[in-house]
């Protein structure tokens, strides 16, 4: 591959945890050698050349989500937003995860940064936060009746855990493939404004979700119009099985619900990379109005000449 600059791969199984940008070339890594582009299948290589750049025509950004929020408020804001409750699937949690989700006070930060951007551009930006960051929104982004926005971008938690009650499939269990891949869906997902009340236990009011949107929850949605999903802050277990669903729970589902290109995190990055990070990729993709696959790619080869692997190479591009 000596005369190769570009190289495309679709990882399988725990190869979904590897962060291929990161790994060791000569004096350097392999992200100073080759484009690299992650894709979800390699159907994607029969397809003619590179597929247009679309504008942005909006965007939808959550931040500083409020874990905790009032039941009531919530209610109340549902009520008066004329917000569509589609109901909760959520059953309960799970031993290798927190027992409460704490603030990310960084988040906030970060999306005011990205917000003021869209602002510059003048692009039409819907901005949640606090206790308006609720789950019905974001499901309402990608509903029959909406055309979704061209960027979601969501700074919050995410999860990925084991089924506590099954025993890990053997090998001769995967061979024989017995295993439902998407159950990963129902134990993989993201937290909106009050999730601690239903992860806690809490009876939830019927008019409203429980604030923790399961990817099977979002495969349904219609985001054939979105062209680019950024879930940030997501904690470890979004990605970490030890089976071969691989890290790809909530992957899958916004790949299935047509959004073009997803950002992820292999792991939990602290707070001041990840905002230069994002800040720095749109600072590409919206003043520059280079192509998200150029942006990233740029971005992380910046974020490699200030900070070691740890920092940069988790996040993934993923077509």
């Amino acid at each position: 591959m000596k005369d190769t600059e570009k190289v495309s791969f679709s990882p399988a199984g725990l190869l979904h945890q590897v962060a291929f940008a990161g790994l060791p070339y000569g004096n350097g890594y392999l992200v100073d050698r080759y484009q690299l582009h992650h894709i979800s299948s390699t159907r994607l290589l029969a397809y003619q050349g590179e597929l247009p750049e679309a504008s942005i025509e909006s965007a939808a950004l959550f931040g500083g989500v409020d874990y905790n929020a009032d039941l009531n408020e919530l209610l109340a804001m549902a009520q008066n937003d004329s917000l569509v409750s589609y109901g909760s699937l959520f059953v309960k949690g799970s031993k290798q995860l927190p027992k409460a989700w704490n603030e990310l006070e960084a988040t906030l930060s970060e999306v005011d940064a990205i917000a003021n951007l869209l602002r510059d551009q003048q692009i039409p930006t819907n901005y949640y936060t606090g206790s308006s960051a609720m789950e019905e929104r974001f499901k309402m982004l990608g509903n029959r009746y909406a055309t979704s926005p061209s960027v979601i971008h969501v700074a919050t938690h995410g999860f990925f855990y084991q089924d506590d009650t099954d025993p890990e499939p053997s090998e001769e269990d995967e061979d024989e493939d017995l295993y439902d891949p998407n159950e990963a869906l129902r134990r993989s997902g993201l937290i909106f404004a009050g999730g601690n009340h239903a992860w806690q236990g809490k009876k939830i009011p019927k008019d409203i979700d429980d604030g923790i949107l399961l990817a099977v929850e979002a495969a349904p949605m219609n985001l054939q119009k979105t062209d680019l999903v950024v879930p940030t802050a997501c904690e470890p277990w979004l990605g970490e099985s030890q089976n071969r669903e691989g890290g790809y729970g909530l992957q899958r589902a916004i790949r299935e619900a047509g959004a073009r290109y997803l950002i992820m995190s292999l792991w939990t990055v602290p707070d001041e990379p990840t905002k230069e990070m994002m800040q720095m990729f749109y600072q590409y993709y919206l003043q520059d109005k280079l192509p998200i696959r150029e942006a990233f790619i740029k971005t992380q080869q910046q974020m490699r000449q200030r900070y070691e692997p740890y920092s940069w190479a988790a996040f993934t591009l993923v077509e």
